[in-house]
């Protein structure tokens, strides 16, 4: 729910809130498992990287080496289009790594 909800209004711009009304959970439960707004959005981008590394891993399993680059695109466009509201995020917000 805040993935979608960051994508659709901004990170700035979604409250917990949204957050948690959107979720169908109370504030006090949100914040039981994230201190704040911040540690969420780390959440979320932390759980992106997992992904990420993981298509990686599918690639570099291709025995075929020719092949290789051939999963990789395969594996990204399939991770893009199942995670399409944290691209969103990334460019309504700007968020840069580092």
């Amino acid at each position: 729910h805040a993935l979608r909800l960051f994508g659709e209004r901004g990170y700035a711009s979604t409250p917990v809130s949204a957050i948690a009304q959107s979720a169908g959970v109370s504030q006090g439960l949100l914040y039981h498992y994230f201190p704040g707004k911040t540690e969420l959005v780390v959440a979320i981008f932390e759980e992106t990287i997992r992904d990420v590394r993981e298509s990686w891993a599918r690639a570099d399993a291709e025995p075929d080496p020719r092949l290789r680059l051939t999963a990789l695109l395969r594996a990204i466009g399939a991770l893009i289009r199942e995670r399409r509201d944290f691209w969103a995020l990334h460019r309504k917000n700007g968020f840069r790594p580092g």
